[in-house]
């Protein structure tokens, strides 16, 4: 697993470094709290500066902050699709590496595709997806299926394309990502050997809402 379409990147690094600063300066203060108090001495090799520590931890701190305050700003928050009667997904738009062909595209190495966030009501749910790939050393293609967490399907495509279809049961309102992962890619080209999986269509179709629970009951606004 290389590849990790969807995950905010810049945002997760720009958090890291301010949380990295903050842990920084509370280590450095508890270590000469901790000389201090039990009046211990360290050699040179252990003996780590108070002042420079802060500044370093002190710029990180700022640095992390102001990266992710322009991020939030600059990058605004994306409007997820809703799960509704039928949402028509194009395999095209997907994040992650892919070739796109004329009316299908083909995952041709290990990896995942994604999509932005999906709106989905406390429900079930049909997952369509029509796939195909070639039959190589007796094995085709293997895909799984996540939606957030969840993982809805682990199978091998078939050697035509053929409509697959796979159940997911939404217990809360949850925004989550569709998202594909390619397992057993395979590729000799000495002997012209290729595993690869095409996508044509994926489809969402809601069929139903799920009972409300007891505990669920005694938050419902009055009618």
């Amino acid at each position: 697993m290389t590849e990790f379409p969807g995950v905010p990147w810049l945002k997760i690094v720009s958090n890291f470094l301010w949380i990295f600063g903050a842990a920084l300066i509370l280590a450095i203060i508890s270590y000469h709290v901790f000389l201090h108090r039990w009046k211990k001495k360290c050699s040179s090799f252990f003996r780590i500066p108070l002042k420079k520590t802060l500044i370093l931890g002190s710029i990180l701190i700022l640095t992390g902050g102001c990266l992710s305050l322009v991020l939030t700003m600059a990058i605004p928050a994306e409007a997820p699709l809703v799960a509704d009667n039928t949402l028509e997904i194009e395999p095209a738009k997907m994040m992650g590496k892919k070739d796109i062909k004329k009316d299908y595209i083909i995952m041709s190495e290990n990896g995942h595709l994604s999509t932005q966030k999906i709106h989905f009501e406390k429900g079930t749910y049909l997952v369509h997806i029509v796939t195909w790939g070639a039959a190589v050393q007796g094995e085709t293609a293997r895909l799984k299926i996540y939606i957030g967490l969840y993982l809805i399907a682990d199978f091998f495509v078939p050697t035509q394309f053929e409509e697959q279809t796979f159940l997911f049961k939404s217990l809360k309102k949850e925004n989550r990502r569709l998202r594909i992962e390619f397992l057993n890619d395979y590729f000799n080209p000495e002997k012209k050997l290729n595993r690869n999986a095409s996508i044509q269509t994926i489809s969402i179709k809601r069929q139903g809402t799920l009972p409300i629970t007891s505990e669920e009951e005694k938050i419902q606004p009055p009618h």
